[in-house]
């Protein structure tokens, strides 16, 4: 047959009818009713806890390592989250997995810092994601109220953005793109303990954040452009890998949006070094963190 002959019916497989427990739509109206208004209620629930965790985050925390000379190490950043009232700072596995060589801080204002291995809470699952391809490479530790409030009074990177001058040829570029408010700057940048000498303004874009062929005008990943600075040694200047766990941005219009987390992935298939929010949402319920909307039954 041609595409131009028209289909003969007699020789086309014609589907079986569904059943009827799987047509509700079929269904005589006091058993439908019930059915459809649940099914609309979990749509709202999953729509609402969706629209959630795009929402920007607000708080942008660069990772760190102490070393045995009083130095630092900038390894990575974490976001925070919210999901159904538990405080959650979320960042990529292979990043949390280094607490066991090293003692993993955030800054919580100042010169101050706040030792992450004092109080972990991570799901052995999460550290597998490094090496296994069917488990995200993300990690997240559990966070009280105070502390989270803690932090967000220490004004760290409160993200303001203009789409406008974002780059659409994917690669790198040295335009300013927005600035971070709230970092605090470093009277001595050559004290190991200045937390603050570790960012300067401004942020960049980078081209390893989509070089696998994502829309370039749609999705952009962020990072510190930095020297870092530790008493005794030269200035360095620090690669994208550094931005492990940071976010990478979705464009719609003047809005701004999460579309994911840099991680690693160890695939055959060309990923995005980054893990959509969907997955996100998977991954905190695989490990116990209920992301349903609160008000839903």
């Amino acid at each position: 047959m041609t595409l131009l002959q028209p289909l003969c019916l007699t020789n086309a497989r014609i589907p079986k009818p569904r059943p009827l427990w799987l047509a509700p739509h079929l269904w005589p109206a006091p058993l439908a009713a019930p059915f459809c208004c649940l099914a609309a209620r979990v749509i709202s629930a999953h729509s609402k806890v969706i629209n959630a965790m795009e929402e920007r985050p607000k708080v942008v925390l660069p990772i760190f390592a102490t070393k045995p000379d009083g130095g630092v190490d900038l390894i990575g950043s974490g976001i925070l989250l919210r999901a159904r009232n538990v405080e959650l700072l979320v960042t990529a596995a292979h990043v949390l997995a280094l607490k066991a060589s090293n003692t993993l801080c955030v800054p919580i204002g100042g010169t101050n810092y706040w030792a992450l291995n004092q109080s972990f809470t991570i799901s052995s699952e999460s550290l597998e994601g490094a090496q296994n391809e069917s488990r995200p490479d993300l990690g997240y530790m559990v966070l009280t109220t105070q502390l989270r409030d803690r932090l967000m009074l220490a004004g760290w990177s409160f993200l303001v953005v203009c789409p406008a001058s974002f780059t659409t040829d994917g690669e790198s570029f040295s335009g300013k793109i927005g600035a971070v408010e709230g970092f605090p700057r470093a009277e001595n940048e050559q004290s190991p303990h200045a937390v603050s000498a570790l960012i300067a303004f401004p942020f960049f874009t980078d081209k390893i954040l989509w070089r696998f062929g994502y829309d370039t005008q749609k999705f952009v990943g962020l990072r510190f452009q930095h020297t870092l600075r530790n008493a005794g040694e030269p200035p360095r200047e620090l690669w994208p890998e550094c931005m492990s766990g940071g976010p990478i941005w979705q464009v719609d219009g003047e809005r701004l949006k999460l579309a994911g987390i840099v991680a690693q992935y160890y695939s055959s298939k060309s990923l995005l070094l980054g893990t959509r929010i969907d997955l996100l949402l998977r991954f905190l319920r695989s490990v116990g963190i209920d992301t349903r909307d609160p008000a839903s039954p």
